[in-house]
């Protein structure tokens, strides 16, 4: 009588039924997280891998869905056309940057490849019960990067206002900079004078913004 594979099993079959390889690699840098460990790697020529973590504390269902979740990834890349996988990777890149909307790109591709690692185990009639909540963890930590992007720049729109701020205290309190510029006709330094400097270094530091985004996106194209 034939044993009943395992869920696990029967996923890595599901796996190697892609040609993909499942390959164990230590974790000395990050064991705090072994999830940064579960990729897929694509080495043109010498074919893709799955990698996962040696050191873990997953339990064997965690460990499961980690896997089913890069399968998932594999199955995207098969059913998507070459330009549309060409911009996950692209939208990669661009979240590394900490681009806004290369992190919602990537936050897309990680759900779509969740429900087909979810789709694979029903194919495969592997239990699902904790599925559901292993992904929502596991896209919680793509999600923080949204928070952290936007308190970064809200702190650079803070440093702009209070470096304008500085700078016309400064020139109002000192003798050679406020006969300076009454001296030139253009204005007598006062506090508002603050609202409109602040105005014009942001519009600069957007457009300063905007050019190395566009710079790193370029490169990565």
């Amino acid at each position: 009588m034939n044993k009943e594979k395992s869920g696990l099993e029967k996923i890595l079959s599901r796996i190697e039924q892609e040609k993909v390889s499942v390959v164990e690699i230590d974790n000395l840098i990050d064991e705090g997280n072994p999830l940064h460990y579960y990729a897929v790697i694509r080495r043109g020529f010498g074919g893709t891998y799955i990698t996962f973590p040696k050191h873990n504390n997953f339990l064997p269902e965690e460990h499961l869905f980690a896997l089913a979740h890069e399968l998932g990834h594999i199955i995207l890349w098969r059913k998507w056309s070459n330009s549309m996988n060409h911009w996950t990777r692209v939208s990669r890149s661009m979240m590394n940057q900490g681009h806004l909307i290369g992190i919602l790109m990537v936050l897309v591709e990680e759900i779509c490849a969740w429900i087909e690692g979810y789709k694979a185990c029903k194919e495969n009639e592997i239990e699902t019960t904790h599925f559901i909540t292993q992904s929502i963890y596991s896209l919680g930590t793509y999600v923080m990067f949204i928070p952290r992007t936007i308190y970064k720049l809200a702190k650079q729109v803070l440093g702009i206002y209070l470096g304008a701020f500085f700078f016309v205290k400064v020139a109002s309190m000192h003798p050679h900079m406020q006969s300076y510029f009454e001296l030139s006709g253009v204005f007598t330094v006062d506090f508002k004078w603050v609202m409109p400097l602040f105005q014009y270094l942001i519009i600069v530091f957007f457009i300063a913004l905007f050019l190395k985004q566009s710079f790193h996106l370029i490169r990565s194209i």
